[in-house]
């Protein structure tokens, strides 16, 4: 039952449906605290996440992924979520922190790396954001996935405002 609900509102999830995504989450959430089962961390991750998208309900999502990080405190992916969550409420310190410890459990995932490297564009920490790009360009490499524009523009940019900052010092 868990499997079938859970791909249930994994689909619902993709397709934008929040409120039916977080219904089928909560009754999976429901029904393992009735019977005993272990609680999921990925019904409380997927949860959070629907929360974010439907409505910006971050308290909503920030206690979900609390408890999912009780689940499974080591986590990178939770730990990641929790790391965009932060970013969305402009708390880069704690943000940066949290990317940090999900690099440290899973650094060859790239899709970290860039979170980190948005949440220091927001600090203005234009150079620690650049020594990442080379990083993020070698993990896509491996992994087949070829260069990025995105990344060529963003070196760019945080190369002219290291440029600007330097003028200004």
């Amino acid at each position: 039952m868990f499997e079938e609900l859970f791909r249930e509102a994994r689909k619902n999830y993709d397709q934008g449906e929040y409120v039916a995504a977080i219904a089928k989450l909560t009754q999976i959430i429901d029904s393992d605290s009735k019977n005993g089962r272990k609680k999921s961390a990925s019904a409380y991750q997927l949860r959070g996440l629907s929360y974010i998208k439907m409505n910006d309900n971050y308290e909503a999502a920030e206690k979900d992924f609390q408890t999912a990080l009780e689940l499974e405190p080591e986590n990178p992916y939770i730990l990641s979520d929790m790391g965009c969550l932060e970013h969305k409420k402009g708390n880069y310190r704690e943000a940066v922190s949290f990317f940090d410890r999900a690099i440290e459990l899973n650094p060859d995932n790239y899709i970290t790396y860039l979170n980190k490297v948005y949440t220091l564009e927001r600090s203005q920490k234009y150079r620690e954001a650049l020594d990442i790009l080379p990083v993020i360009c070698n993990l896509r490499e491996n992994k087949g996935l070829g260069e990025d524009p995105e990344i060529t523009k963003m070196r760019l940019w945080f190369e002219k405002q290291i440029e600007l900052d330097g003028r200004i010092s």
